[in-house]
């Protein structure tokens, strides 16, 4: 039989050769593909915790923007006893605030029990230098800095609002939409509103025979058990606020948060100096009140290097004429901010050192004088980068170009050798608190 010599060389396969070629071009791919899929990988990695950070801080910076605005909300002006007793002093009704070692510089009761120490409460207190890292540190004061729903519920009781038994029926707020009413047993204090009569107004209703400044709220009241939570003449309406919800406590009648800068759980891809920061509530329920007043702390943003704050004061009335004046926190409880800067670009004199001062001690100054909180926060964006080179310095606090800033050479972060592979962001929160007397005129 005769083969078709052409047939059978169409069937051969490949040689050893043209094997070991392909795979090696192969190879060459596959070695090409991977590094370029490592690096999609790593890259997306990387923007996807820059997104997750910037997710962070918005939600985060909202929630301290709430709170910053909030603050004041529900706090008394001063203490009354509501009957023909008379008034307490401002300085003698007995509360406890924060029990941390750094909280309690920012106290306005000294938690030593003694009756004369529990001061008017100031919305906002705060030291330079204090939380980690040389880092400013506040406290906000009012009833909605609560975490707690009930922290967020108020209502009122008019005048002439009881029927022939002597019960009183509560009234809810007109718009629910901006509002929560109490629920049952929600811990609630009373304060009188009348505002034709100043020395009645804002003030704390106590009852006069048990010293105590909160009660569990109820949609009727009882004339004879409630009276010193009621209004007493047609001038008055008493607001109740939310402060606690049941069996958390009455530690003070109003809710406490502090926000600061702390490096005891600092994530590990966070650069070196740089802390997580927090909002800490102070709790109400306490064994040993005189001890206690632990924190209950929420924690905002990761990697956070740096926060200052710069404090807008109204000077109108007063012999400063009327200069808009900006200032550092102290260092100290009733110490010397230390700067200044005028926002009318007119000269910085004594007289402005003094009042400011002597503002940060004072609850009525803060709620008729403060108008306007800058905070600055350097926050870490994502994680080290090999690749990049930061600057050497990052102004955190404005830039003297500026309105109302602070001058840059008091305000310019070095970074150290090991922090400059890293992205770095200065987060602004610029805000007038809503229920300070200062930006309600």
């Amino acid at each position: 039989m005769k083969h078709d010599s052409n047939n059978f060389k169409s069937n051969t396969g490949f040689t050893l050769i043209e094997l070991l070629i392909a795979m090696f071009l192969f190879i060459i791919i596959m070695v090409v593909a991977s590094q370029a899929f490592n690096t999609i990988i790593s890259t997306s990695a990387k923007w996807i915790k820059t997104e997750e950070s910037n997710i962070e801080g918005i939600i985060g910076l909202e929630m301290f923007r709430h709170d910053l605005e909030q603050m004041g909300f529900g706090l008394p002006w001063g203490w009354s006893k509501a009957s023909p007793d008379g008034e307490l002093s401002d300085t003698s009704i007995l509360y406890f605030e924060s029990g941390n070692s750094i909280g309690k510089l920012l106290n306005d009761s000294d938690n030593s029990g003694t009756a004369t120490t529990g001061a008017v409460p100031r919305a906002f207190v705060g030291l330079a230098g204090k939380g980690a890292f040389s880092s400013d540190y506040i406290a906000l004061k009012g009833t909605t800095v609560g975490r707690s729903q009930s922290a967020q519920r108020w209502t009122y009781v008019p005048y002439h609002n009881f029927n022939t038994s002597g019960t009183v029926y509560v009234s809810r707020p007109a718009t629910e939409t901006f509002s929560n009413p109490p629920q049952e047993k929600d811990t609630v204090i009373a304060i009188n509103a009348n505002f034709n009569n100043v020395d009645n107004d804002h003030k704390l209703l106590i009852d006069s025979s048990t010293g105590e400044f909160t009660r569990p709220f109820s949609l009727t009241m009882s004339e004879d058990e409630d009276k010193p939570f009621l209004p007493v003449s047609d001038q008055d309406t008493v607001m109740l606020y939310g402060v606690a919800g049941e069996g958390d406590g009455d530690r003070m009648p109003f809710n406490r948060a502090d926000y600061f800068i702390g490096n005891s759980e600092t994530p590990t891809f966070c650069a070196e100096n740089t802390g997580v920061f927090y909002k800490a509530v102070v709790l109400h329920k306490d064994e040993d009140p005189y001890k206690s007043g632990e924190y209950h702390p929420l924690p905002i943003l990761d990697c956070v290097a740096d926060m200052k704050v710069v404090v807008g004061w109204d000077t109108s009335d007063t012999a400063l004429e009327g200069a808009r004046i900006y200032s550092s926190l102290p260092k100290v409880a009733g110490g010397t901010p230390d700067y200044f800067v005028s926002g009318d670009s007119s000269t910085v004199t004594s007289e402005h050192i003094s009042s400011v001062t002597s503002y940060f001690s004072s609850a009525k100054d803060i709620r008729e004088r403060l108008k306007l909180i800058k905070i600055y926060l350097l926050v870490q964006e994502g994680k080290r980068d090999s690749n990049y080179q930061s600057p050497a310095t990052i102004v955190v606090g404005g830039n003297s170009s500026e309105a109302g800033s602070l001058p840059t050479t008091s305000n310019t972060y070095t970074f150290t050798t090991a922090q400059l592979q890293y992205h770095w962001k200065v987060y602004r929160v610029i805000v007038r608190p809503k229920n300070l007397v200062s930006n309600q005129k």
